[in-house]
């Protein structure tokens, strides 16, 4: 093959691709209006049902008065007399209460764990009057977090998720808002509990995902933890996290009647994460030292390869190698541009059009001549 040719195949071989990642989903027989299922590593939507929709999120609050709460008291140990006539005038009669009393010795982390495990509503306000001794300022930090996580439709205006114009989120949000949660080891752990005793002994609640499941014969083999929520306009609602073979899973569920014979907010996110658990796997979209290019064209008599060194992993449900593409980076070390193994670059791989990662791309094989040299200064440009 004329050594020239060879050289001009080499550097045409760098070009551009695109792909995209396409997930076939069969739709799923829910009674929620609004769902939504991330691979909690990266965010990545595995289902989704008007997700995007702003919407009501009842109880689910709780969960940002929790994060507000937990890293805003330095000691969650700190113990503290209840004064009901903080809260008393704020309790509508229809709010959930896990039923703290006046003059009652609790920890801030009872208040944080009845808020949450049982959605004690007198739990929550009780956080939200005294962690900065000024309500309007506890709701002003949770919006401030809100727009700290990139919550761009969420607002809030109550901590306990009473329906409001200006309490309101999306399924994806309030995705972002469990997943950042579940990073601090308190609110996992408070989240996951199925029952709960405060510290002085005197209140015992359970979880209300454990509660209706339970009431209601249904077995719980997915969700390991969350938060519940009930209003007439957000309807029954759950946010939970689940785990398949080491890929944490979160569901959100929104928009089920609060008026049905069945908890459709835990039936769903229970099918959810099966259909998940049977269609999805960790598969490699590309795998180290995989051929990904081949270089053959009309100016050339031989095929050159290219590999990359570096596997790239996805949780999903089918792999369609046709939608994978790449775009090359040239190195600025071209010096072993033509032996078996040395880096000639990187690619950026692209899954049906979405970046997914950046990694090297090798030679497969040698490829010799005498005039590499003239090559690099004048097809290359490298002096």
């Amino acid at each position: 093959m004329n050594k020239i040719k060879k050289i001009i195949c080499i550097c045409l071989m760098f070009f551009s691709i695109f792909f995209t990642r396409a997930y076939a989903v069969n739709s799923l027989d829910l009674q929620s209006k609004y769902v939504g299922i991330y691979n909690a590593e990266n965010m990545e939507l595995l289902y989704g049902k008007n997700q995007d929709q702003t919407i009501q999120i009842a109880s689910m609050t709780k969960i940002m008065t929790a994060i507000i709460s937990v890293e805003n008291i330095p000691d969650l140990n700190e113990k503290i007399t209840i004064d009901y006539d903080i809260i008393a005038s704020n309790l509508d009669s229809d709010l959930a209460v896990c039923g703290i009393e006046n003059g009652q010795t609790l920890t801030y982390y009872d208040l944080v764990a009845t808020t949450l495990i049982p959605s004690g509503a007198d739990s929550a306000l009780y956080l939200a009057y005294t962690v900065f001794n000024d309500y309007s300022t506890f709701i002003t930090k949770m919006n401030d977090k809100a727009y700290e996580l990139g919550l761009e439709n969420t607002h809030f205006d109550n901590p306990v998720g009473l329906d409001s114009n200006n309490n309101y989120s999306t399924i994806s949000d309030v995705a972002k808002l469990l997943d950042y949660a579940l990073e601090n080891d308190t609110l996992k752990e408070i989240m996951s509990m199925s029952t709960y005793t405060t510290s002085d002994g005197n209140i015992t609640v359970s979880h209300t995902i454990n509660k209706t499941a339970n009431r209601n014969g249904i077995n719980i083999t997915h969700i390991l933890g969350g938060k519940t929520g009930t209003t007439g306009d957000a309807g029954i609602c759950l946010a939970s996290y689940s785990n398949d073979d080491g890929v944490e899973l979160i569901s959100v569920v929104a928009g089920a009647s609060m008026y049905s014979t069945k908890p459709h907010n835990i039936i769903d996110t229970e099918n959810l994460y099966e259909y998940i658990k049977s269609n999805y796997d960790k598969r490699d979209i590309v795998s180290q030292g995989e051929n990904v290019l081949n270089l053959t064209n009309t100016a050339c008599e031989d095929t050159m390869s290219f590999y990359v060194d570096k596997s790239i992993t996805r949780y999903t449900s089918s792999i369609d190698k046709s939608k994978l593409d790449f775009k090359y980076i040239r190195t600025n070390d071209m010096s072993n541009l033509m032996i078996k193994d040395s880096k000639v670059g990187e690619v950026e791989v692209y899954y049906n059009g979405e970046y997914l990662e950046k990694v090297d791309l090798k030679l497969s094989e040698n490829i010799d001549f005498e005039i590499i040299d003239w090559a690099k200064k004048n097809l290359l440009g490298i002096s």
